[in-house]
């Protein structure tokens, strides 16, 4: 049975989606699938033939459960309060659960919030629940794992919701948030106790809202927006026709801070790396550092997590001198991330984050070889001859024009292999196949990566002399 992690995280999908769509529900039916694969693994699980259906089958069954275990219901006690009471105001109480970035010079801060109880007067009542709050005419920023206090006009309808697309108010129902309430005025949200000192997402959410701070003052006013998008995952402060022409050209996922980003980070210095003849080892070290360091940069946000995990796994086979297994990697990966969050298996966001990494570590070489094979052949004996040269001169000539036709070649590759497993899934999200896509993707893709080390370099100039990160 090769690559028997493959088999565990085929099967594991294939449970979960199953039970999604409601082909396993409850817990029983997946819970007697993994007792009958455990059965069949005690007498015949030497059999060579049957080892990989007692594979799939107990961990099918797993996946099930485990979606099933998790599934978030429909509503929550809170939500359900707002629909039989629609109106006046609410006061609540919870733990701040996520912030969304707030941009220099904006007053408007959102944030997502679990709800411990309501207040009506000095009484308070338990109630449980996941929130959105809009807190406009904002005096303070609010971090994740704080408890505050929420005054405002409460509704269950949270975003426009758009039949068949996958909108802002779907994710956040998976995610068990099912109402929202609007706030407005310095008084509305009172803190009631910090973050614990120790909490890795209020640390992540103030480092991203002081990289925000500081790139507004390092870079001119017109491609803040952008860099807010590409680097720190913030889109809002885009125009809605400038996001438009990334979605009809076909390169809208650049935008999100995902799989693609790191990917790149990874791919070209590793190339540079290997200009300088570094040895396999200390150049996995410095590149999984480098990625890790780009996620932390970023904002630590859970899609740059992720895309560094993928990155750091494949890149752990040059630790131990053994060949990357693509296929072995992205499983334990994908094994990670839907035991984490089984609910991730249909956010768009995740979908792209995981093909974008998955096809460039899958179809990169693979296009490089192709590239060679087409450069060698189109050059035929010319190219064969120029490779041979004995003489000293004319050999380091050859040298540069190598270095320099494997820098094209790098890019290239990545451009033309992270489009492979996305694009199907990035049509059916945004309802648009753009036919020039591969081609402006040619272009932007590398423009990405010199974008991406210059906010690298940037941003860490920041924290030290702001003149020089102008």
């Amino acid at each position: 049975m090769d690559r028997p992690l493959v088999w565990v995280a085929v099967a594991l999908l294939a449970g979960m989606l199953a039970a999604a769509w409601g082909a396993l529900p409850g817990v029983a039916a997946p819970l007697v699938m993994v007792a009958g694969s455990s059965l069949a693994a005690a007498f015949r699980f030497r059999d060579s033939r049957a080892r990989p259906l007692i594979v799939a089958l107990g961990f099918a069954g797993l996946g099930a459960a485990q979606w099933n275990f998790q599934l978030a219901p429909p509503s929550d006690p809170l939500s359900q309060y707002i629909a039989s009471n629609p109106s006046g105001p609410i006061t609540v109480s919870g733990t701040v659960r996520g912030l969304r970035l707030v941009v220099p010079g904006d007053d408007r801060v959102g944030l997502t919030l679990d709800v411990e109880s309501r207040s009506e007067g000095v009484s308070q009542f338990p109630i449980k629940g996941g929130v959105v709050v809009q807190w406009t005419r904002a005096s303070e920023i609010v971090y994740p794992g704080e408890r505050i206090t929420v005054e405002g006009t409460p509704r269950v309808a949270i975003a426009e919701v758009n039949p068949g697309v996958n909108g802002y108010e779907k994710y956040l129902r998976n995610r068990g948030v099912h109402s929202a309430i609007d706030a407005s005025g310095p008084n509305a949200i009172t803190r009631i106790e910090s973050a614990p000192r120790y909490s890795p997402w209020y640390w992540a959410a103030r480092l991203r809202q002081i990289q925000a701070r500081n790139l507004a003052q390092a870079m001119p006013e017109d491609v803040l927006p952008f860099v807010y998008a590409i680097w720190l995952g913030h889109q809002s402060a885009l125009r809605h026709d400038e996001y438009q022409d990334y979605v009809w050209s076909g390169t809208a996922h650049i935008l999100s801070v995902s799989g693609i980003h790191a990917a790149i980070i990874a791919f070209t210095l590793n190339f540079a790396l290997r200009v300088l003849q570094l040895a396999r080892r200390p150049r996995a070290i410095i590149v999984m550092s480098a990625v890790c360091a780009f996620a932390l940069v970023a904002g630590a946000s859970v899609p740059a997590l992720r895309a560094a995990i993928m990155v750091c796994l494949y890149l752990s086979a040059d630790l131990f001198e053994r060949e990357p297994d693509t296929p072995t990697a992205l499983s334990i990966a994908g094994i990670i991330f839907i035991l984490w969050d089984p609910r991730s298996v249909f956010d768009i966001g995740f979908q792209l984050s995981f093909t974008s990494v998955a096809s460039i570590l899958i179809f990169a070489s693979i296009i490089e070889n192709l590239i060679d094979s087409i450069i060698e052949n189109l050059m035929g004996e010319i190219y064969r001859r120029r490779r041979s040269k004995v003489d000293k001169r004319k050999r380091s000539a050859s040298i540069n024009q190598d270095i320099i036709y494997r820098a094209f070649r790098a890019p290239l590759a990545v451009s033309l292999s992270v489009q492979v497993l996305p694009l199907p899934i990035a049509a059916a999200s945004f309802h648009a196949l753009p036919l020039a896509g591969p081609l402006a993707n040619l272009i932007v893709i590398p423009l990405l990566g010199a974008v991406l080390w210059l906010c690298f370099v940037t941003s860490l100039l920041s924290f030290l002399w702001m003149p020089a990160a102008q």
